[in-house]
């Protein structure tokens, strides 16, 4: 089983419920589960992204607060992303088969797999800690994310969604699987993550690995 397909499975449901849009907490709680520690002083929009089909296109707004950007594959390891923080604009992330052009305006986003996941973490405070609430919470409500289809039809769509922080919840369920199925098939577990390594979609292992 190669990468893409180990991804397939509980990566691409969550792919499909989030239906390509960033998604956020309406508050930090322990629920919160798609961070290992989330931060009282940030907000947090992401979405789990299948690029398999066709790009998916991020606008990011202008804005005065802080903000980062990080990417991460399947297995929550950390991948390179060049859409630089603080810099407003549209951007299309393309998947590792991607070979087609995107529309003007829009900055190409080559991903090293097909399957990652996209978060942002706004600052609530300013480096000098002003309380930059109102803007943080506006920023990312104007977040969008959208696949290329759609952002075609409407490019004013695919705005983030702020639900119930108990919605991400479930999102445990991706590690109880992996602890469930070392539990019961060990050998096949190791031999699954052997497939991982080997694809050709996994990006190269760091010299020090």
């Amino acid at each position: 089983m190669g990468f893409e397909a180990m991804a397939g499975g509980a990566w691409r449901d969550h792919a499909l419920t989030g239906r390509m849009v960033m998604r956020g907490p309406d508050r930090i709680a322990p629920a919160f589960r798609m961070l290992t520690g989330p931060s009282s002083d940030t907000l947090c929009a992401s979405s789990f992204l299948d690029l398999t089909a066709e790009p998916i296109i991020v606008t990011a707004p202008e804005t005065t607060v802080r903000y980062s950007i990080v990417a991460y594959d399947p297995c929550f390891e950390a991948l390179p992303i060049s859409i630089p923080a603080q810099t407003p604009g549209v951007y299309g992330l393309t998947g590792s088969g991607f070979s087609g052009q995107l529309p003007a305006g829009i900055t190409p986003v080559p991903m090293p797999v097909s399957f990652p996941i996209i978060p942002f973490r706004v600052d609530l405070f300013s480096a000098v800690c002003e309380d930059q609430t109102d803007a943080a919470t506006a920023f990312r409500a104007s977040l969008k994310m959208q696949p290329l289809s759609k952002y075609l039809a409407d490019p004013a769509g695919g705005s983030a969604n702020i639900v119930p922080v108990i919605s991400f919840a479930p999102l445990g369920s991706i590690n109880a699987k992996g602890d469930a199925s070392i539990t019961k098939d060990p050998i096949a577990y190791l031999q699954q993550l052997q497939a991982i390594v080997a694809s050709p979609h996994t990006p190269p292992l760091s010299p020090d690995a």
